[in-house]
């Protein structure tokens, strides 16, 4: 097909895909290239197998074997790169419209008018801070991640730049799961070479690659090393190296083409190669995570530049995966030691506790090996199945709501109205921050949501129990809502893990207090005990511990109630600054760990815009502001706090007026 006939096709299927507008589309799956059905086919089978639904599969890669693909329940259609991919995107009118492609919102890719839920597939295991741009992900209204650390990444992301929550979805990883598939088929029918050691070198893409570094001299040096200990080498240059610098390729082709030890692959859809080599040779690649999880064979980690996209990387305040992974997955070397490397790889190869160690390490890094396609799909299934996401309409797929309050007010029996009859809402998976002055009430409607202080007027509703109107629902409530004091509400003579192992009163009823504690109580106090970072100190009596140890004891009794959600009190009120930055990222991590909704009050703003991920602003009882960090502008400071509030708000700094701290 020439260039012409592919524009034509490209524009024909628009046609087609706009003439079909009217038909109420469902979902829709982009593929910028043919290799992105192996991310998508598990979610896709799993929606056309279990759920019996139409998918659209929109392609740019006029080769993408899927245009010739006659299963009834998949529409190909091939929209090309240019023009009519932008008119595409500016015209979807799906439902859910799926893609591998980051930086929605740039370059062609936009957001389009109509009402689309789009959600974004990791296509690599590699890191998504350091790995993408600092806005990579910012305007997808899902994430399908495929390990914890994506998961851990994208929320921390949200925090540092004050972005709105998006549903982050513990996905798994279809591409490997497929890997293993063909690795157990292929395998079995592939002959093997046993006479020499088979090595496959894969790269990434760019100036720091190590294909690419020095005009791709270091590779050749490799090359050279590798063919001079009769060691049969494979090169898979990587698909962007391929279209956007084939004079390198066709360089390292013709300096290699005498080399009897040596071949370079292009099509990079088989993986016979990799399933026959005995190691892989890489630089910071997501290649070399599959190569390592899909065959359990170990990798040589050429130790070049670190290529991080996002220059922010950084501030973060987090490792990148794929480099912490270097060592657990094979080892090291850096560019001046390549002469090593033939020994290297021996060693390796003969190193039996490899696989052990590797298919654990997978089965922690990973989510759902094995069932990803069932829990993409049914995540996808639910939302083309909701009546509130219109492709004709304009409208906001609003959060769940964990609680909720109607027509709540507080009135104290000396007449103080602590909170004025408001309706409010806590959503789930939210670091909710309240803030306000001293005696606005943050205290009173922070307890309010734990039947701590008694609703004078109107209701509390929650996502699990519904309205809470009898004694069985709160204490039901109460059992899965644990709380965090500003004075830490511990018993100073007892340890440690005695304080927490209080956690479990709510499961079990007061009289476990004088009852001996049961293993499991006791494990799970001291798994709390260690996510705090204090295990070795669970045995020492708490007056004895420092304020922020003592707080630390106070979320790890939180943690053995096994909450839904956390309700902290001006819980770093007597810290100091650094101390209280731990105290409030330890809390953030285990509830993004843990799946723990949170709602914190806070008297310093700094800190509430740092990691909330809503804001309520409450004056004299009532909730005055509510939105993200970005929109608690200067003017709302000064309505929440009085003038007395800072004239520089880069401080951030909260002056009380009337002898109020």
């Amino acid at each position: 097909m020439n260039k012409n006939q592919v524009s034509i096709e490209a524009e024909k299927s628009l046609h087609e895909i706009q003439i079909l507008h009217d038909a109420n589309q469902k979902i829709a799956f982009y593929a910028e290239r043919g290799s992105d059905w192996n991310h998508y086919s598990k979610i896709i089978n799993e929606l056309i197998n279990t759920y019996n639904t139409e998918v659209y599969y929109i392609t740019s890669d006029h080769t993408d074997p899927i245009l010739t693909n006659k299963h009834k329940n998949i529409l190909p259609y091939y929209i090309g790169y240019d023009k009519v991919r932008t008119v595409f995107f500016q015209t979807l009118q799906f439902k859910v419209f799926v893609t591998t492609m980051p930086d929605l919102g740039k370059f062609s890719f936009t957001r389009s008018p109509y009402d689309v839920h789009y959600s974004y597939v990791f296509s690599s295991l590699i890191s998504a801070h350091m790995g993408y741009m600092h806005d990579a992900f910012d305007n997808y209204d899902s994430i399908l991640c495929l390990g914890a650390h994506q998961f851990n990444e994208i929320k921390t992301l949200e925090r540092h730049y004050g972005l709105k929550q998006k549903v982050i979805i513990e996905c798994g990883y279809g591409h490997l799961e497929n890997i293993l598939d063909a690795f157990e088929k292929e395998s079995k029918n592939l002959k093997i070479k046993k006479e020499e050691m088979h090595v496959v070198i894969a790269p990434t893409y760019g100036q720091n690659s190590l294909l690419e570094i020095e005009n791709g001299e270091l590779c050749l040096d490799l090359f050279d090393i590798l063919a001079k200990a009769n060691i049969e080498v494979t090169l898979r240059p990587h698909w962007m190296t391929i279209n956007n610098n084939p004079s390198l390729v066709s360089k390292i082709t013709e300096r290699q083409k005498n080399c009897r030890t040596f071949k370079i692959e292009n099509d990079l859809s088989s993986i016979n190669s990799l399933i026959s080599s005995d190691v892989l040779i890489s630089d910071l690649s997501g290649v070399a995570l599959e190569y390592a999880f899909g065959f359990l064979k170990p990798v040589v980690y050429i130790d070049i530049p670190m290529r991080a996209r996002n220059a922010e990387f950084n501030a973060i305040n987090l490792p990148a995966f794929e480099v912490e992974m270097r060592s657990q997955t094979g080892t090291i070397v850096a560019p001046e030691k390549l002469a090593d490397i033939p020994n290297i790889i021996t060693n390796l190869h003969s190193d039996d506790s490899f696989q052990k160690n590797i298919s654990k390490l997978r089965k922690k890094s990973v989510f759902n090996l094995g069932t990803s396609g069932s829990v993409g799909a049914n995540y996808l299934f639910d939302l083309i199945q909701r009546d509130d996401i219109s492709p004709h309409k304009k409208k906001l797929v609003k959060p769940i709501a964990l609680l909720s309050t109607n027509q709540a007010s507080v009135t104290y029996p000396n007449g103080v109205v602590g909170m004025h009859t408001s309706d409010f809402e806590i959503y789930d998976g939210e670091l909710t921050v309240l803030i306000g002055p001293s005696g606005a009430g943050k205290s009173t409607m922070l307890r309010t949501l734990n039947g701590l202080v008694p609703l004078s007027t109107g209701s509390i509703s929650t996502k699990e129990y519904g309205k809470l109107s009898d004694t069985k629902s709160w204490r039901s409530h109460q059992r899965r809502t644990a709380m965090i004091f500003q004075q830490h509400q511990l018993i100073g003579r007892q340890s440690a893990l005695h304080n927490v192992l209080l956690g479990r009163v709510p499961h079990h009823g007061n009289l476990q207090c004088v009852m001996p504690w049961s293993k499991k109580d006791k494990l799970i106090a001291l798994e709390a005990l260690d996510r705090v970072g204090l295990l070795s100190k669970s045995l020492e009596r708490v007056s004895n511990l420092s304020g922020g140890e003592m707080q630390r004891v106070g979320i790890a009794r939180a943690l053995t109630q096994e909450p839904t959600v956390i309700l902290a009190d001006e819980p770093v009120a007597s810290l100091d600054p650094a101390i209280s930055v731990k105290i409030l990222s330890l809390l953030n991590d285990i509830c993004i760990e843990k799946s723990i909704t949170a709602v914190v009050s806070l008297h310093q703003v700094d800190l509430a815009k740092k990691f909330a991920n809503r804001l309520l602003g409450i004056s004299a009882g009532k909730i005055i502001f509510e939105g993200q960090a970005d929109d608690l502008t200067f003017e709302i400071l000064r309505d929440l706090y009085g003038e007395s509030y800072s004239d520089h708000p880069e401080t951030k700094v909260v002056k009380k007026v009337f002898g109020q701290g």
